[in-house]
């Protein structure tokens, strides 16, 4: 079975059985293309005094720059991580900012696929046969980003020392203070699926 055969076999699953997606009503935040994501962030390093592209203890806008020209490669890179270019206040009061994704209906938005072919363990007693039709075992898992992902608001009541615990509202009114958890900027979510099918067969 040449190689070929085997692609446009595993090309074909992996578009038919790919995930419809439905997203919550009423939901701001969409799906979008990564590489649309990183024309709007840098990588910095984490702050630490002994760097060098920190000026008394800040990280500057040309220095921001810099840091970008010269990334660093392999372990040395993992001190560092991706920041937006502008604070995401700002950008989360700008209803068209990238940081909101792209609405699938409205825009042609990629699902990333991630394809590893398995090796199938042979156990216990067998005997050795023609195969005339050769299975191939893979595991495929589509990719989605999101440029933000929002938390949730917890109604909480502070106490003191112990901190924020969250309380049940009453009425639907929160007693103590709204607080949300869990804002992040970049969030990918995904969709596993195994296949152990016949070559020739792809029904």
């Amino acid at each position: 079975m040449s190689t070929f055969l085997h692609f446009l076999s595993v090309q074909s699953l992996v578009q038919r059985w790919a995930p419809l997606v439905f997203l919550a009503p009423g939901e701001k935040f969409y799906p979008s293309d990564v590489s649309e994501f990183l024309d709007h962030v840098i990588a910095i390093p984490e702050k630490d005094t002994s760097s060098t592209v920190y000026e008394n203890g800040e990280f500057t806008a040309e220095a921001r720059e810099d840091a970008s020209d010269d990334l660093p490669k392999g372990r040395l890179s993992e001190s560092w991580y991706l920041t937006t270019r502008q604070e995401v206040d700002t950008l989360l009061r700008n209803s068209s900012s990238f940081i909101y994704g792209r609405n699938p209906q409205e825009y042609s938005v990629p699902v990333y696929a991630l394809i590893e072919v398995c090796q199938p363990e042979i156990e216990g007693n067998f005997t050795l046969r023609r195969i005339d039709s050769p299975r191939i075992h893979f595991h495929v898992t589509y990719w989605m980003f999101y440029p933000f992902s929002q938390g949730k608001s917890l109604c909480t009541f502070d106490m003191g020392r112990f901190g924020a615990w969250p309380i049940p509202k009453l009425n639907n009114q929160c007693l103590g203070n709204i607080k949300e958890y869990g804002n992040h900027v970049g969030d990918w979510e995904h969709v596993s699926l195994y296949f152990e099918v016949s070559v020739f067969d792809t029904e």
